[in-house]
């Protein structure tokens, strides 16, 4: 929600450069003045983009997390630059092969959002920013898959069943499967959760539409 409408927009992030190409609004054309372009690079080195909301409960900015650094980076006063002074760095434990997902956990959207690292093992650690820049405070681990999830798994959150809660979910691409923790508990419940195949390969994304 890059204008804080209330409504999810579209955006485009190019690891080549570290840049964001981000939509305001619906028409489906790029309008000069009305979208944004930025290019949000701190460091050299592979990153990934993020959006969330880091200081405001309605709009939502940019962030990389840099695997190899075990670190995340995150655009605080919008402008998709990086500015010493104003944004952030915030760092984790170095987990190989982690992969870096937003969402509300705590579920109090005046705190803005948090962030989380899905393991090769399944699970997902979670934590909160720090008042300052610095390391990151773990908040809890959350296993939803156990046993059944796989490598390739890639994380997601969202709002899956309107309570104003976010919560976890993975998307595994060999098999075009995503796997939402519907109820928000934390444990995947086949007769609770949604398990659902879907026919197109992409990336996956989630936003209210």
């Amino acid at each position: 929600d890059f204008n804080g409408d209330g409504r999810s927009n579209i955006g485009v992030y190019r690891p080549r450069n570290s840049s964001f190409s981000l939509q305001r609004d619906y028409d489906n054309t790029w309008d000069f003045g009305e979208e944004r372009y930025g290019r949000f690079s701190s460091d050299s080195g592979t990153a990934i983009g993020l959006v969330g909301r880091w200081t405001s409960p309605d709009v939502e900015q940019v962030a990389l997390y840099y695997p190899g650094l075990g670190q995340f980076s995150f655009d605080y006063n919008t402008n998709q630059r990086w500015d010493n002074g104003v944004d952030r760095r915030v760092t984790t434990r170095l987990y190989a092969s982690a992969r870096p997902v937003i969402g509300d956990w705590d579920c109090d959207p005046t705190t803005g959002d948090e962030f989380a690292l899905l393991l090769p093992s399944g699970a997902f650690e979670l934590f909160e920013e720090p008042p300052g820049a610095g390391f990151a405070n773990k908040t809890g681990t959350i296993n939803f898959l156990g046993n059944e999830s796989a490598e390739e798994d890639l994380p997601i959150s969202g709002d899956w069943n309107g309570d104003g809660c976010d919560a976890v979910g993975i998307y595994r691409p060999s098999q075009k499967l995503f796997v939402l923790d519907y109820d928000g508990n934390g444990v995947f419940e086949f007769d609770k959760d949604w398990a659902r195949r879907f026919s197109i390969s992409g990336v996956p994304i989630a936003g209210d539409w």
